[in-house]
């Protein structure tokens, strides 16, 4: 049991970029630039978000405050947020708005990620929830903000073929 919760906590994550290229091939060519510009924006959000809740709230690791070894060698420094549940569950949410199929076992996957932290000992739960909040924020506003900017895009797109007609 040790031994899976190992592989989903430290492994799992490395499944994100396959499952994040299937998606794109499989999405609606038009939406692909929208879907390549929310991964930016969410990318540069999240990461802000995660920097600012990480030096706002200290919550120290389980094994520091149980005293119980983690299943796998860790800092001691601060569990606070979930660098990969973060990224995990950002990229799901991303992921969903575009392909729900593919984004239901990202989320999926990602809860795994954080639940298998948890029992590994390296995070609490309360780390955990941070991340998801953190990573629902930042994609929420990075669907927002890509589709202003592809409707500009687009916009500006349709203006220049239209004065080259004229």
């Amino acid at each position: 049991m040790n031994t899976l919760i190992i592989l989903i906590a430290q492994y799992t994550i490395f499944t994100l970029p396959f499952l994040i290229f299937l998606a794109y091939v499989t999405i609606d060519r038009f939406k692909r630039k929208r879907f390549i510009i929310s991964f930016i924006i969410a990318g540069v959000f999240g990461y802000i978000l995660l920097k600012i809740a990480g030096s706002s709230y200290y919550d120290p690791r389980p094994f520091v405050v149980s005293g119980i070894p983690p299943l796998f060698p860790h800092s001691a420094d601060n569990g606070f947020p979930s660098d990969h549940t973060t990224l995990s569950a950002l990229a799901a949410f991303i992921v969903f708005v575009f392909s729900r199929k593919i984004g239901i076992i990202m989320f999926v996957l990602a809860l795994m990620i954080g639940a298998s932290r948890v029992l590994a000992h390296v995070h609490s739960w309360i780390d955990i929830i941070g991340a998801v909040v953190i990573a629902l924020s930042a994609a929420a506003l990075s669907i927002f903000l890509s589709w202003i900017i592809v409707n500009r895009l687009l916009k500006d797109d349709d203006n220049q073929v239209k004065e080259e007609t004229i």
